[in-house]
């Protein structure tokens, strides 16, 4: 399933861990990913990998791979491998969720509630009901990815046994787009998928999302003694379930 726009040029971050900074430029028709260094905003000699959309596969030192989706903020392939780049989402919603066990480092937690005072007028923009993400724009990845960490990353990601559930969801792989939010007690809600591709329909997609991520817990966010939720988030998870 390919949907290629016009140019895929451009600053991305691969949804590692911890995510990374990439580069993708067009070289003898091919699109070739260089990482940029955290640290130094320099680009690395060594390239990661090409993608060619004529031929639908992605290549690395690790191999090959089929490509599943490519948008235009959003590259995904069959091993699960995730790009994305938020100033390219026209819902203007940041991408904070990637992996079901990301979370906030246990040396960033101790410290959490002096780096939200500190980054909040940099990372948020709020209302008197709530906040939503600052979708920054190209050349800034370091600052959004800085921003997500404080603000949009889970303190715990208890995975939910739903083994007793498992019959209603069909074996097989599966790579769900989502849009969702976090409210005033630090829990998800809103889940809407957006896409599915894979073994799973939409209405299951979302059943199977939801129990799974109904253990996340996220730090209540306390702005001058009020309690505020985070509305415009998106996220992308791939899954392989087998009953065997």
């Amino acid at each position: 399933m390919i949907t290629a726009y016009e140019s895929l040029d451009g600053n991305w971050i691969g949804a590692s861990n911890p995510e990374t900074i990439i580069n993708l430029s067009i070289q003898n028709d091919n699109f070739v990913g260089h990482e940029i260094d955290y640290k130094t905003s320099q680009m690395k000699e060594e390239p990661l990998f090409t993608v060619n959309l004529s031929k639908k596969i992605s290549q690395s030192s690790d191999g090959a791979s089929e490509l599943v989706l490519v948008r235009e903020d959003t590259l995904i392939n069959s091993d699960g491998q995730i790009l994305y780049r938020d100033y390219k989402n026209k819902q203007n919603k940041m991408m904070c969720m990637t992996n079901w066990s990301s979370k906030i480092p246990q040396s960033m937690l101790k410290r959490l509630d002096e780096l939200r005072i500190t980054a909040a007028r940099h990372c948020l923009e709020c209302t008197q009901e709530a906040c939503s993400m600052k979708i920054w724009p190209e050349g800034n990845e370091k600052e959004a990815l800085l921003c997500k960490r404080i603000f949009c990353q889970p303190t715990g990601t208890v995975k939910k046994n739903i083994f007793g559930e498992l019959d209603k969801f069909p074996s097989g792989k599966s790579t769900a787009l989502f849009h969702y939010s976090i409210n005033e007690e630090g829990e998800i809600k809103d889940l809407k998928i957006q896409e599915v591709i894979g073994s799973m329909d939409e209405k299951q997609a979302s059943l199977y999302l939801n129990l799974m991520l109904k253990s996340h817990k996220y730090k209540e966010l306390i702005i001058e003694n009020q309690k505020f939720g985070i509305t415009n988030l998106r996220g992308v998870i791939n899954w392989k379930l087998d009953k065997r």
